[in-house]
């Protein structure tokens, strides 16, 4: 009787043959595995296009915006006032990038059908194609990562926002006003007596945690609007994002119905009441018909592996950090991505068997471009939360 393990180890034994060549013959393979580790999941990327915009374009796109303050109506005392139409315009440089594979000719001219599927371009062309999406999420988890300053964790912001008043180079994408020259952001960065916003809020504790989540939906509704005094923009949290640590702390918050209350009299007394921040039941009940203001939508929760190499991550690998965007207004985006086309499709090059460069190298060689970038957008539509202080 065997016992485990069983013998099965390196795998195949052939007894009585010595030839290499024979062996070869019994072999069977089979492609269903070929791409099991050289293509590009889809879910992990898709966060990259919350909140963000692609606008082709070679060498450099700009994205216009108007921020004419218009203030509101005003008492007419016989002699009208203008407001002068202002327009600024976020600047995304393009950048070429190329992603190229190669393999010897023979393996096109050998006449068998096995290797030549296996090494052949159709799959490997496709697999080029999901690593141009992942690309694109790749810039977006630049942009998050280059727009903070933080000393403690040795950050310098290179993802800055529009010129604001007395900041000629802008701010970083996440604000507080905390970091020596900063400040928050104006809501109108061509009016320095527009309102202010932060979009940052370190040592916010954890997601879990109601209060947590309920100043979260206030931060995202009280943005003020930029060319309207003692009005919001609407915004309303749609999206959360977070790096893979967040996978749990999300679930909780997706799926929990009941929450532990206490009060403070009498006795520190305990009990479970109804999670008012389960989307389901934000979905449910419409909260549009509860509430005439905007600010509460239902929402979804996006894990992006990519911001694992969040220096807060890196460095606080065990506490939590999110990100909270607002879809509310389709055409303000925090992200601004210049490239081939909205879903970043590269363009795709072969140099076959009858090309010269193969008869030069042997080789026959497959490569995709791709001429793209990113740029800090609006911040008023994204706002940072760590669980501690840096």
């Amino acid at each position: 009787m065997a016992t485990l393990p069983l013998q099965i180890f390196p795998g195949f034994t052939a007894f009585g043959v010595v030839s290499d060549q024979v062996k070869e013959i019994a072999t069977v393979f089979n492609a269903e595995g070929i791409d099991a580790l050289s293509t590009i999941p889809e879910k992990p990327v898709a966060w990259a296009g919350v909140g963000t915009r692609v606008t082709p374009g070679m060498f450099q796109v700009k994205i216009p915006i108007r921020l004419t303050s218009l203030l509101g109506f005003e008492p007419f005392d016989g002699e009208r006032k203008y407001h002068q139409v202002n327009v600024a315009s976020v600047s995304c440089k393009v950048s070429p990038s190329s992603l190229g594979v190669e393999w010897p000719v023979q393996i096109t001219q050998s006449g068998n059908a096995q290797l030549v599927e296996f090494y052949g371009a159709g799959g490997i062309a496709g697999d080029i194609i999901s690593h141009a999406r992942a690309y694109k999420a790749d810039l977006c988890a630049s942009l998050i990562i280059g727009g903070l300053t933080n000393s403690s964790l040795s950050m310098t912001a290179q993802a800055l926002t529009l010129p604001q008043p007395g900041l000629s180079s802008g701010l970083p994408l996440f604000s507080d006003g905390s970091t020596s020259g900063s400040s928050k952001h104006y809501s109108n960065p061509l009016n320095g007596q527009s309102a202010k916003f932060s979009n940052l809020t370190l040592n916010a504790g954890q997601i879990t945690t109601s209060s947590v989540f309920a100043q979260m939906l206030l931060d995202m509704s009280q943005v003020p609007h930029p060319s309207k005094q003692n009005m919001t923009l609407g915004l309303e949290v749609t999206d959360i994002v977070g790096g893979t640590n967040m996978l749990i702390p999300f679930w909780q918050a997706a799926v929990q119905n009941l929450s532990l209350q206490t009060t403070k009299s009498p006795g520190n007394l305990a009990g479970a009441t109804t999670n008012i921040f389960n989307p389901k039941l934000i979905a449910e009940r419409g909260p549009e018909a509860l509430i005439g203001a905007a600010g509460i939508a239902p929402w979804r929760f996006w894990i992006a592996p990519q911001l694992d190499a969040h220096p807060y991550i890196v460095a606080n690998p065990t506490k939590q950090m999110w990100f909270s965007v607002s879809r509310t207004r389709q055409n303000l985006c925090w992200g601004e991505l210049a490239g081939p086309s909205a879903e970043f499709t590269p363009t795709m090059t072969l140099l076959g068997d009858g090309t010269e460069e193969c008869k030069k190298t042997r080789k026959v060689r497959l490569f995709g471009d791709i001429d793209g970038g990113a740029a800090a957008g609006l911040p008023h539509c994204i706002h940072m939360y760590t669980e501690t202080t840096p």
